[in-house]
Order: structure tokens, then C-alpha cells, then sequence
């Protein structure tokens, strides 16, 4: 019996994997639109939101499966890679694509059947740009970064079209650039590293210009959230204060400092080549990990205590 189950537990293991579940977070983004709109206390938002969770959860595991199944041949001649499940054989070729192609047809139907039809379409143009990237864009080092930012921008996009709410611009740069320098931090650690099997491109632009252009981006970064906290509609919201109040002071201001520091320490991990992870990174970082909590109390706090 004990046997058993520890077959059960590897086997979920290898599927958990193949299905990049410890990839599933990203899709929280979805989330965003609902909480700084000011709509979390809508049960209905809330179901809506969570069901697009799950169709882009379903949608981008089915994308990492057709991937392996694409590069099964390349993937058994690198070192870490060969280890995957499609690739060692553990799950066959036909299971992986059977899989595949249901996760995708569950992914539409469940968007499609719960939340506005044009969300649907936001779920398409990101299995769109997902299929253009294992196609060919990943290897164009400027594509390769600006599509995993987009692909980040849709979920965004993706959970203000589902409960029908305005997305600001602002949040939206945020999204982008913030994206674009975790993807740069992996190229950088990667270079670092000097990994076999690095995109193609980023050996021959050399660490120096990875580095370059992350320190761009976190100076965006930095830029584009002070302005939200300032200009955006959810700050003029804040500034108002309580009601009945004439004082002016848009709260998320004091997450500035926060985010300020966050983004520097980032700067200084991916300088060292160990940003490559960011999951890991913000466990195994304190620093990093406990401005992320501190961030998000003081932005929970602005926006719904402040009001209150």
C-alpha cells in the first residue's frame, strides 16, 4: 500500500512538473484590475476573476506541454533539460499532446461560458503570442523579452475585461516594465552562468548590455509607478481622503520608498547573476521578500482603509 501511494505521489510530481504548476502564480495578475479597482468585496467579480485564473492556468500549461513536445529533440541534449518529462520519455509523446490539446479546448470553453466574450479574446491573443514565441520570437533577444512582458500585460488586461472595469495606463506600464526586467534578470543569470542552451542572441550581446538595459528598465520601472501613485485615477480616488475630508494626500505615496528600495535590491541581485529564479529569489532574499509584504500591507491599507 505504502508503495502504492508513493508511486501516486511521484507520478503527481512528474505532472505538476510537465505542467509547470509551480508557474501558476504568474497568472494572479488576473487579480490586479479587481483590487485596485476597488471591487474585491464583489462576490461576483471575485468568481468571475477566479475563473479566468484557471482558464489561463489551463492555457499556459497546455502552451508548456506543445513546447516540450517542440523541443523534445533539443531538450535531450541539454544537461538540465533532458530531465523533463516529455523529453525522458517518463510521459509519452501522444499523452503529452492528447493533454495538451484538452487543457486548450478547457481553457476557451471556461473563458467563454463565465465572463464577457471579449476576454475571450484576450486569452486568444495570448496563446497567440505564445505560439509566435516558441516559433521563433524567443530567439530575437528584444522579442524574446517584450513578449514575456506581453504575455504579462494580457493576464492584467485580461482580469479589467473580465469584470468590465478601465484598466489604468499607468498600472499597465508598470506591468510591462516590471516583466521585462524579471526577464532580463534571467538572461543576466544565465549569462552568468554561462548556461548551455541560452537563448540566441543574448551570448553574443554579452552580459554588459543584459545589465544595461535591466538598470534602463528598473529607472522605467521607478518612473512609471511614481506616476501612478500620483496621477492615476485610483490616486485621485486616495487623495480625497475620508469623506467629508478637504486634505489631499494620495496614500500610495507612502509605498514609494518601499518599491524604491525593492527595485534596488533587485538591481543588485541580477548585477550578480542570481536573478534568474524570482520565486526562488524572493523566498531565499529577506530584504527582497520583506519589502514585497511591506509593500503590499501599505498598498492594501491606501486602498481600503484610507476611504473608510
Amino acid at each position: 500500500m505504502r508503495k502504492f501511494e508513493e508511486n501516486i505521489a511521484q507520478n503527481l510530481i512528474i505532472w505538476l512538473n510537465a505542467l509547470r504548476a509551480r508557474q501558476w502564480h504568474k497568472n494572479f495578475l488576473v487579480f490586479i484590475p479587481l483590487i485596485f479597482a476597488f471591487r474585491i468585496s464583489n462576490l461576483e467579480l471575485v468568481i468571475r476573476t477566479f475563473y479566468l485564473f484557471a482558464a489561463f492556468c489551463a492555457a499556459s500549461s497546455s502552451v508548456y506541454l506543445f513546447n516540450d513536445l517542440l523541443d523534445k529533440k533539443q531538450d535531450l541534449l541539454h544537461p538540465l533539460k533532458k530531465d523533463r518529462a516529455v523529453a525522458s520519455g517518463r510521459i509519452s509523446t501522444r499523452t503529452a499532446m492528447i493533454l495538451a490539446g484538452i487543457l486548450l479546448v478547457f481553457s476557451l470553453l471556461l473563458v467563454t461560458l463565465t465572463i464577457p466574450i471579449s476576454a475571450s479574446l484576450i486569452l486568444i491573443s495570448y496563446l497567440i503570442l505564445q505560439f509566435f514565441y516558441n516559433l521563433g520570437l524567443r530567439n530575437i533577444p528584444a522579442a524574446d523579452v517584450i513578449s514575456i512582458a506581453l504575455g504579462f500585460v494580457l493576464r492584467a488586461v485580461g482580469g479589467a475585461v473580465a469584470i468590465s472595469v478601465p484598466f489604468s495606463e499607468w498600472l499597465l506600464i508598470c506591468t510591462f516594465f516590471g516583466a521585462v526586467r524579471l526577464a532580463l534578470g534571467k538572461r543576466q543569470a544565465e549569462l552568468t552562468a554561462g548556461k548551455t542552451g541560452l537563448r540566441l542572441g543574448w551570448e553574443e550581446l554579452g552580459q554588459d548590455f543584459a545589465r544595461i538595459l535591466g538598470a534602463i528598465t528598473s529607472a522605467a520601472l521607478t518612473v512609471s509607478y511614481t506616476l501612478y501613485c500620483f496621477a492615476s485615477a485610483t490616486a485621485r480616488i486616495l487623495g480625497h481622503g475620508s469623506e467629508g475630508s478637504t486634505f489631499e494626500f494620495p496614500p500610495l505615496l507612502l509605498s514609494l520608498p518601499v518599491v524604491y528600495f525593492g527595485i534596488m535590491r533587485y538591481e543588485i541581485l541580477a548585477s550578480k547573476g542570481v536573478a534568474g529564479d524570482p520565486e526562488l529569489l524572493i523566498v531565499k532574499d529577506k530584504e527582497l521578500s520583506a519589502s514585497i509584504v511591506i509593500w503590499f500591507i501599505i498598498t492594501f491599507a491606501a486602498l481600503y482603509l484610507w476611504r473608510n
